[in-house]
């Protein structure tokens, strides 16, 4: 599933059209016997190629709308379209290709495999969404793209490293070259330099920038109002709503 923009005709300007919806977003949790509503009705528009920031305080629910907006979880009430199309309605098989092919998912605490190399905790994230046969055919492929990645990321020379002998800021850039080996159109990023230095996490935003300007969309949840203040458009979340 991969959206398309409509051909704009010479000297027209271009409309921003958007690329991820969602309307009435309603979740709660059960903490300590009680439900809690961490989210009451969250309505937003992402346009192809934006880069927005999602800011709030730490348990304002943050990652939890990055989670429904990347299918890794359900909401009580509401939905989230992607490119007209409403994920939750969605079949097991077409919901994770939406989650493999359309999202690239950047975790706080990187979630890779220890006894794994890292080009090979990129190589995971291709393999997944595709069959045996599939992968036999474009192995060659995929393993050429997670290399350039890894080089553009500046790891060129840490390819071969387990990931337990990499930085913390290494880390993060594997975690980033995995979400992107399928060429999502919309990278979700949670507290990104969250882990990391200043120095560190400025460089890292540097990356995510070039990349933006190749035309990903990013949204990014973060608690640092300096960090959202790269992104062209920044919301907060509190009080489990959305205000500008």
């Amino acid at each position: 599933m991969r959206y398309v923009m409509n051909k704009m005709k010479m000297g027209q300007k271009a409309t921003p059209q958007p690329l991820l919806q969602t309307h009435g977003l309603r979740k709660s949790y059960s903490i300590g016997g009680e439900r809690v509503e961490i989210l009451r009705g969250i309505d937003l528009t992402v346009s192809k190629g934006e880069w927005l920031a999602v800011r709030g305080a730490s348990g304002s629910g943050k990652s939890t709308f990055l989670h429904l907006l990347g299918g890794l979880d359900r909401p009580d009430q509401g939905g989230v379209q992607f490119a007209e199309n409403e994920i939750f309605s969605l079949g097991n098989r077409r919901l994770n290709q939406y989650r493999c092919w359309s999202v690239g998912f950047v975790f706080q605490f990187y979630h890779l495999l220890p006894e794994l190399t890292a080009l090979e905790n990129v190589l995971i994230g291709a393999m997944v969404g595709r069959s045996i046969v599939r992968w036999s055919r474009e192995r060659n492929t995929v393993r050429r793209r997670a290399i350039d990645l890894l080089d553009k990321l500046g790891l060129s020379h840490r390819i071969h490293h387990r990931s337990t002998k990499l930085s913390g800021g290494e880390r993060q850039r594997v975690a980033i070259a995995r979400a992107l080996i399928n060429d999502p159109l919309i990278l979700l990023t949670d507290e990104p330099t969250g882990n990391l230095d200043t120095t560190t996490g400025d460089q890292l935003l540097d990356l995510l920038q070039q990349f933006h300007q190749g035309g990903l969309a990013i949204i990014m949840v973060t608690h640092d109002e300096r960090i959202a203040s790269v992104a062209q458009r920044c919301v907060v979340l509190e009080d489990g709503q959305l205000r500008n």
